[in-house]
């Protein structure tokens, strides 16, 4: 029965045509990731209904918390389930547990670590944050109950990887929605009925990471074929565990890092402009994460095929994977842009009906959209180095949106003022958009790989 369930998974990576693959695994991580931007949608709306700009202003403030942690969790969470889905590949099932359970305890060790430094830190971190005296209060309350949950919000996005990576898609999803629901229910009860404003929102998005994050890991004590978190498979040999994880898991945390880093730049040059318009900022971002994590969903989807096949040296099917994924999210990209610059005002307004939030929020909104419609295909590109393994390429793509190439461009443009500053990101888009291609074009002509028999044959 284990092997059957294993080998319907392989044949879906090996055999499925890719554009039914591609969908079987995407539209369930569409979902999911749709879940995970409610989280953050439904927190904004309720905060919103408050009435006060000065808490959503703060809740945008701690941003950078929330991608750090990200950060750190990608680190095995990506870099983990990348080199599962290659070692899947490669048939190396025994590996498969092993890298499962190194990425969940070392993870775990982590975020209490990083749990001490956030509560230890505190009051400084409100002075990075660049609060003022109007929503310092705020961003404290809401920064200490994250500090506290750290280890809960870094385990969230390495089980839910860990799974996605074999296949489970549909999985993932589940844990995800029910995250997403008890936080829907718990945000008005705490926010209102119990008056706790900023503070109640995080504790409802803890609860809820808390109850995903116990559904994925009795999915995978009790249901997966493939992975394992037993204590005893603990394996920290650095050469054919810890390396082949970081390799990956460090470009593509340091590009969470970057943009937690990106973001406080930016909230410290828009400040000077007043908390409304980090209140707009604020609304905009979570409004647009609608479409920019559909096509982050569609590109982290379709990534556990594209590693099978370089694994299994498949490389035409590897192609036609990447070919036929580019193309869709071409189309969604520009589709989704167009209607959001539509309907940016009443978009905004819908979870914030101050004017000047408003106008500030719509104008924002309207000015990332302009990148919308390549934004795909550099995540794509992103995740393609990530499932060949490729550690530098995936190091360089990954810090040039938010890093390499942001933070240069935004320095510069902020000198333009507001506008210089807001236009800073689809610029940075465009520039590391090109880089990813000319990237992609050099390292696929150096590859090895691709002179190899199929392991399929």
């Amino acid at each position: 029965m284990k092997k059957m369930a294993v080998t319907n998974r392989e044949e879906m990576f090996r055999s499925m045509p890719v554009s039914k693959a591609m969908w079987t695994l995407c539209l369930p991580n569409i979902l999911s990731m749709l879940t995970g931007v409610l989280y953050n949608l439904v927190d904004m709306y309720f905060i919103g209904k408050i009435g006060d700009p000065n808490q959503v202003a703060a809740v945008s403030l701690c941003g950078p918390l929330f991608m750090a942690l990200m950060g750190f969790g990608n680190v095995f969470g990506i870099g983990g389930g990348a080199y599962l889905a290659r070692s899947m590949g490669e048939g190396a099932h025994e590996r498969v547990k092993k890298i499962s359970s190194f990425c969940f305890w070392t993870a775990l060790g982590i975020g209490v670590i990083s749990g001490v430094l956030i509560l230890s830190f505190i009051d400084p971190l409100m002075k990075v944050f660049g609060t003022s005296k109007n929503t310092v209060k705020f961003a404290h309350d809401y920064t200490l109950v994250i500090g506290i949950s750290a280890p809960i919000m870094v385990l969230n996005y390495v089980l839910s990887n860990l799974v996605r990576s074999e296949g489970g898609a549909k999985e993932t999803m589940i844990g995800q929605m029910m995250g997403t629901v008890i936080n829907i229910i718990l945000d008005p009860i705490m926010i209102f009925v119990f008056n706790m404003g900023v503070v109640g929102a995080a504790i409802a998005t803890v609860i809820g990471n808390l109850c995903a994050n116990i559904y994925f890991a009795l999915y995978v004590i009790f249901k997966s074929k493939t992975q394992s978190i037993a204590p005893k498979l603990y394996n920290a040999s650095w050469k054919n565990m810890a390396l082949p994880i970081l390799v990956v898991g460090v470009p593509a945390s340091l590009s969470n890092i970057m943009t937690s880093f990106a973001n406080l730049i930016l909230n410290n040059k828009l400040v000077a402009y007043g908390d409304v318009v980090i209140a707009g900022l604020g609304v905009s971002m979570k409004v647009y994460s609608i479409c920019m994590m559909v096509l982050i969903a569609i590109a982290f989807g379709i990534q556990p095929l594209m590693a099978y096949n370089y694994g299994a040296r498949n490389q035409a099917r590897f192609k036609e994977a990447l070919r036929y994924t580019a193309i869709v999210q071409i189309i969604f990209g520009t589709g989704a842009g167009l209607l959001i610059e539509i309907f940016a005002g009443p978009l905004v307004r819908f979870f914030m009906d101050n004017p000047d939030v408003v106008r500030y929020g719509r104008y924002i909104l309207r000015v990332n959209c302009a990148s919308a419609p390549f934004l795909g295909v550099l995540y794509l590109l992103t995740n393609l180095f990530q499932s060949m393994g490729k550690g530098l390429p995936s190091l360089i793509v990954s810090l040039s949106r938010q890093g390499l190439v942001y933070i240069p461009v935004l320095l510069v443009m902020s000198l333009m003022g507001l506008y210089g500053a807001l236009w800073a990101q689809p610029a940075a888009d465009l520039i590391s958009f090109i880089m990813a291609i000319v990237i992609y074009l050099m390292v696929t002509k150096k590859d090895k790989n691709w002179n190899q028999t199929s392991l399929e044959a």
